[in-house]
């Protein structure tokens, strides 16, 4: 349908140039025709455009620009565009939105109110937003099946598979680079290297220290968790202990570990009775110059105990070369 605005008549427009420049530029023409398409929407703009005596009131401006914006054609405040300061580009889009909505109402609606007009504007549009929000068009937008030929299905597949492979190698590069700090950082302790750390350097010693506290203890949970599996674990009421060969050498190791504490305790005697020998001829060494022979009795009788107990400790030490000999 051609729009025939009657203020068109006799202006010879011919080229792009001179139509963008009617249209984009400010004139009286401009709002001429702008108050005769909204006129055209809906009848009673014009009467309320007629009250107007100056063409370029600001109060006509303002009035366009509330009509175009519950029209959604223009923001609450675009009175640039309608006085035709705004960018060309907006200007031709805003025109093209405003002839659109004139041409849909069609020719027959020419003759019709305004009210009627907008009540044809609004049945159109219910119409749309219930084919938009459709179950129809909902199932053709997300389809649950895809609509893809299976050569490019499994194609998309594939690009999807290789992207959660780039991350998870992403993934896993970084904790392998974390991994290699947190071995750099090990390597330079002087534990690790073979090498004592100075005197100086408490952090170092204290590493040090630990690290061998640590292999002790783990050490000592192997030896207590591997006896007690074989040899302390209580047995079943049905079936006999299944004493390992382990055993022997648990009982050989008891033996020497109760004759090292033996022997330690013989050696701290040994040595408390040298500090009492000590003590006792540090006192008596000015009474020995006036003759009295059991003072010096006294002393031989604590070097035969003496020689006695070391009698008792050198036992129990050849028991257990004498049983090795043998064997």
């Amino acid at each position: 349908m051609d729009i025939k605005c009657p203020f068109l008549e006799g202006l010879h427009i011919t080229e792009l140039k001179t139509i963008k420049q009617l249209l984009c530029s400010p004139s009286i023409y401009r709002l001429t025709i702008l108050e005769w398409l909204f006129g055209r929407l809906d009848p009673p703009f014009e009467e309320l455009f007629a009250t107007f005596q100056d063409p370029q009131a600001e109060e006509k401006i303002l009035e366009l620009v509330r009509i175009g914006h519950e029209l959604m054609l223009c923001g609450p405040n675009d009175q640039n565009l309608i006085k035709g300061y705004g960018n060309v580009k907006k200007q031709l889009f805003f025109f093209k939105q405003l002839l659109d909505l004139v041409r849909s109402l069609g020719p027959g609606c020419a003759n019709f109110s305004g009210v009627e007009n907008f009540n044809n504007l609004m049945k159109k549009n219910e119409k749309l937003l219930q084919k938009l929000f459709s179950s129809h068009l909902q199932e053709i937008l997300d389809p649950k099946l895809s609509p893809l030929p299976l050569d490019i299905e499994c194609h998309l597949k594939t690009k999807e598979n290789l992207k959660s492979r780039e991350s998870k190698v992403k993934e896993l590069s970084k904790k392998l680079n974390e991994l290699t700090e947190m071995l750099e950082e090990l390597r330079e302790f002087p534990a690790l290297q073979g090498k004592m750390p100075s005197k100086g350097s408490s952090k170092m010693g204290q590493a040090f220290r630990l690290t061998l506290i640590l292999s002790d203890f783990h050490q000592l949970i192997t030896a207590f968790i591997h006896v007690y599996e074989t040899e302390w674990r209580k047995p079943s009421k049905s079936l006999a202990p299944n004493i390992n060969q382990c055993g022997l050498l648990f009982q050989y190791m008891c033996e020497t570990l109760t004759l090292y504490s033996q022997e330690l305790k013989a050696v701290r005697e040994v040595i408390d009775t040298s500090k009492m020998v000590e003590e006792i001829v540090g006192q008596q060494l000015e009474k020995v110059y006036l003759g009295r022979d059991h003072y010096m009795m006294i002393l031989a009788s604590k070097m035969e105990e003496l020689r006695q107990k070391h009698k008792l400790f050198k036992k129990p030490l050849q028991k257990p070369n004498e049983s090795n000999s043998g064997t």
